[in-house]
């Protein structure tokens, strides 16, 4: 009796001992998604690693999302909106809902491998406590050897990119730093986002985790990106690759980010920079007749006084010195290398 006694006091201090893995939640935007839904939630649920809860925001879409939702995934959160919030908006209302450790922001054209969340929770239950994220490595969905973002990098002239487009993807290669993550399919760590707040609304759509990776790296956050962790991905499903949608936002959300966080030395230090990529994307916009791309920087120019009040209160809160932050700056690139880029892009999304 005693040693049965025993047996069951130890293995009910194991139990105790043993560190609780942490809970993860799941937060999906959608606007009239339903048919990327059905593929990116069922490759959800396939996988390895089971989120604890998954919630879906969905935009006021028009396509019976919402009952669909709650006819074949009953368990799942729906947060049906009345109007469209935007991608940044919505995702704050189900990480506001979300009860997990980790948030897991994913976009609804997205398959996440069976193994990629499960990769994300280790490297971040691994990490330093100061890392924020764990990013997925995304691929082009019909083109799955090639990558498509592996986190995002920063160019001393303000330019955002994601990282790595284009290149083979190496799933065997161990996580390594970047300067912050594509909210299409990362991991964060919600003490991380309760430090530097969630993603700022004003921008609406695009760019809106870059303004996060900014307000991170000024608080001292790390992230880290995870080949192991793929993530096949259909670029710009719902807003379309070079629509007029997309490019107003992405002119705009440009200023709104490297203004809001750029620090006033490197601001002055690469002034240069930013306005001769400034020159050549107006310069091209005029040429082109891109007009959604010129109202958006206009409306960045409307906007100056909104922008300057959301500079003030991060740059106030950062607590790296602008060196270190400059250390992750990559020089600029020709505008004309920019536009091959693109080019790139949109044949890998195009050419099957």
């Amino acid at each position: 009796m005693r040693d049965a006694a025993r047996s069951n006091a130890l293995a009910l201090y194991c139990r105790m001992a043993t560190p609780t893995s942490p809970t993860v939640s799941v937060v999906i935007v959608s606007y009239n998604g339903q048919r990327l839904l059905a593929s990116c939630l069922a490759a959800l649920f396939r996988g390895t690693r089971q989120p604890n809860e998954v919630i879906i925001v969905d935009n006021a879409s028009s396509d019976g999302t919402c009952k669909w939702l709650r006819e074949t995934y009953p368990a799942s959160t729906v947060i049906a909106s009345p109007v469209n919030l935007g991608f940044a908006a919505a995702n704050n209302a189900g990480i506001r809902r979300a009860t997990g450790d980790y948030i897991f922001t994913l976009n609804n054209d997205a398959d996440v491998a069976p193994d990629a969340l499960d990769a994300l929770v280790r490297t971040l239950e691994g990490a330093s406590k100061h890392t924020a994220a764990a990013m997925s490595t995304m691929v082009f969905a019909h083109h799955p050897e090639i990558i498509a973002c592996a986190g995002l990098i920063v160019s001393q002239d303000g330019v955002v990119r994601d990282m790595q487009v284009g290149e083979r993807h190496t799933p065997a290669m161990p996580p390594y730093p970047v300067f912050g993550a594509s909210a299409g399919a990362a991991l964060y760590r919600r003490t991380a986002l309760n430090d530097v707040g969630l993603f700022d609304p004003a921008y609406f759509m695009y760019l809106e985790d870059a303004d996060l990776a900014w307000r991170l790296r000024l608080r001292g956050w790390e992230t880290l990106t995870v080949p192991a962790a793929t993530v096949s991905h259909i670029y710009s499903a719902t807003a379309g690759y070079g629509s007029p949608r997309k490019s107003y936002y992405l002119a705009r959300n440009r200023w709104w980010c490297l203004l809001k966080n750029m620090p006033d030395t490197l601001l002055r230090t690469h002034i240069p920079a930013i306005m001769r990529y400034e020159m050549g994307a107006i310069g091209y916009a005029i040429t082109k007749g891109e007009r959604a791309n010129l109202a958006g920087r206009a409306a960045a120019l409307r906007e100056r006084t909104l922008i300057a009040a959301a500079r003030t209160h991060v740059q106030a809160r950062s607590t790296v010195p602008p060196d270190v932050i400059a250390a992750w700056m990559v020089p600029p690139r020709l505008f004309a290398e920019t536009l091959r880029e693109r080019q790139k892009i949109a044949d890998l999304i195009t050419k099957s």
